[in-house]
This record gives structure tokens, C-alpha cells and sequence, in this order.
């Protein structure tokens, strides 16, 4: 399957460093920003169970994590939907 944009990605394969990496390669954003984005990932991963299939999270999420995460989440897709021009 490919992105509207033509971009070769697998909405039930990759994950989010792979669709961040997609992201920067077609000229998103500047390569700085993976790091930021990824992060995103990597919280939910050490802070979820990737829907039963991790085992047991890392680390205990209280509602204090989540809000934090939902708020970096949305400012990441305004940035990202600003920067595609979409």
C-alpha cells in the first residue's frame, strides 16, 4: 500500500520509527526532529502493551503520562500536517 503521496509504506507493518523515517526522507521535516518524533513511540512502548502483544509495560502510566502524551501527539500532527501542506 502507498501513502497519498505516493510514498511506499505498510499501515500494518510499520511502526513508528519506520513511518517517522518515511516522513523525513520525502522532506518533511528536518532530520533533527526524528528523535522528537520517535519519542512518541518510544513512550507508548515502554508505558503501554502495544495492545497485548509487549507483555508487561516497563513502566506504570498514570493520567498525568497520557495527557502529556495526547498533547505532544496533537502538536506533532498540526507541525507534520503544516509542513505536508495538507
Amino acid at each position: 500500500m502507498t501513502a497519498s503521496q505516493g510514498w511506499a509504506i505498510d499501515p500494518n507493518k510499520d511502526a513508528c520509527a519506520a513511518l517517522v523515517e518515511t516522513c523525513r526522507k520525502n522532506g518533511i521535516f528536518e532530520p533533527f526532529y526524528v528523535p522528537m518524533f520517535t519519542g512518541v513511540g518510544t513512550t507508548r512502548s515502554k508505558m503501554g502493551d502495544a495492545h497485548g502483544k509487549a507483555g508487561t509495560p516497563e513502566y506504570k502510566a498514570t493520567s498525568n503520562h497520557a495527557e502529556h502524551l495526547i498533547a505532544m501527539i496533537c502538536s506533532h500532527i498540526t507541525f507534520l500536517v503544516k509542513q505536508a501542506g495538507i
